[in-house]
């Protein structure tokens, strides 16, 4: 068995693999059911939003793309990482993607945050017409999400900005609106659309996409949020002195909590003096 699921794992590092973030159940005919956390193979992907999916057991079926992460993100640094990611997602939003014949229309329309320096850009006016003329009517975000790093409990405000001449929808999506815990999704003056999460917990933690769409198309932006849990408790396993001066410790690891640094503290008791020690690991 533990073979079997050694071969899978190296099949699903070659094809391409999913973490579920979220537990799915079927509602239709060829969905299949998945779990939070469960690893599934990516074999397909439709125009519907939907993923065909393989899991370990050899069962298919069909998942909606925005219960599925990637588990492995190609790339030789972490900006190449992230435009993986987010060209991941650039491909279960749109049916297709717009090519442009000229490469300054193109980095316009794929860099949509650079829009502010088109005066500054090479561009012909027909490469510029050829960008926001009748063929590039849906919309285009010009204020993406970014990813954070959140304390648990604290509030986590995500805030993004479309652009369309035509009206437009905004959808999210992400774990805290999948698993309909409280939230609030408001637009305020600006036209900026925020997800407010007041008092986030450790399962609020993943990925987050807003998709703006009109009759001509659809665009998104993505952000990782990340839920800073604090360490569970140790448990020292031995407390033996060395020599005068030194004490050798040794304890169990933390099972919970996904801080950076974990900071201890031994408290020391020397004649009737008491000092602490700190230390990071």
């Amino acid at each position: 068995m533990r073979e079997r699921s050694s071969i899978w794992e190296e099949e699903c590092l070659n094809e391409g693999c999913a973490v579920m973030n979220c537990s799915f159940s079927a509602v239709k005919k060829k969905q299949i059911n998945g779990h939070r956390g469960e690893k599934v193979k990516i074999l397909n992907i439709d125009k519907k939003g939907y993923a065909e999916v393989e899991k370990e057991d050899g069962k298919k079926g069909y998942i909606p793309t925005y219960f599925l992460d990637l588990n492995t993100v190609p790339g030789d640094n972490f900006a190449q990482q992230i435009r993986y990611r987010r060209e991941w997602y650039h491909l279960v939003d749109s049916n297709q993607a717009i090519i442009f014949k000229d490469n300054p229309s193109n980095l316009l329309n794929n860099i949509s945050y650079l829009t502010n320096l088109i005066s500054f850009l090479p561009v012909q006016k027909k490469s510029f017409l050829s960008a926001f003329s009748g063929s590039h009517k849906r919309p285009i975000c010009i204020e993406p999400l970014q990813d954070s790093r959140i304390k648990l409990g604290e509030i986590i405000i995500l805030m993004c900005k479309f652009f369309s001449q035509e009206s437009y929808t905004v959808t999210w999506h992400g774990p805290v609106i999948t698993a309909r815990r409280q939230h609030e999704v408001t637009t305020n003056e600006e036209g900026y659309s925020i997800l407010t999460i007041k008092k986030c917990v450790e399962e609020d933690a993943g990925q987050y996409w807003a998709q703006a769409k009109n009759i001509f198309g659809n665009c998104h932006t993505v952000a990782w949020i990340t839920v800073i849990v604090p360490p569970s408790v140790t448990y020292i396993t031995t407390c033996k002195a060395i020599n005068r001066n030194s004490i050798l410790l040794q304890w169990k690891n933390a099972r919970k909590g996904n801080s950076k640094n974990v900071y201890y503290v031994v408290e020391c008791k020397q004649k009737g003096i008491i000092f602490m020690v700190i230390f990071k690991i």
